[in-house]
C-alpha cells in the first residue's frame, strides 16, 4: 500500500475467508493466484500498486457496472450470498468497489 488504507477480503476457490483486515501504507499482501479479493479504499483513499508473477493473470470483474451480477435482481444477489439488500444494492451498483477474480489464462472459460 503506497498511501492511505484499505480494507481488504481474499477468499479461497472454496470461498473460504484467508484475509479480512485493513492494510496500511507501508504494508504488502500477496494474494494467491485464484483467490478473490475485495479492496476498499479506507475515508483517506488507497494508493497501491499490483503485481502478477504470472504472464497470463487476468482480471474478471465480479461486481460492477460490466459484470453479470449487475443485472441480477438485489433480492437474488441477497439471497445468494447470505447479505442484507442494501449490502446487494452497493454490490451490484458501487463501481467505486474493486471485486476481482484472478486466474491464468489456461484456467479461463470461453466466453459465448
Amino acid at each position: 500500500m503506497l498511501r492511505g488504507s484499505a480494507r481488504i477480503q481474499v477468499v479461497n476457490q472454496n470461498g473460504d475467508t484467508v484475509f479480512d483486515d485493513n492494510v496500511e501504507q507501508g504494508q504488502l499482501l500477496t494474494v494467491p493466484q485464484n483467490f478473490a479479493f475485495l479492496k476498499r479504499a479506507g475515508s483517506e483513499g488507497a494508493e497501491w500498486i499490483s503485481f502478477f508473477t504470472n504472464s497470463d493473470a487476468t482480471n474478471t470483474p465480479m461486481a460492477g457496472r460490466v459484470s453479470a451480477i449487475q443485472v441480477l435482481p438485489e433480492e437474488v444477489v441477497a439471497a445468494s450470498y447470505q447479505i442484507s439488500r442494501e449490502d446487494a444494492r452497493r454490490v451490484k451498483l458501487n463501481n467505486q468497489d474493486t471485486f476481482f477474480f484472478t486466474c491464468s489464462r489456461s484456467e479461463r472459460r470461453a466466453e459465448a
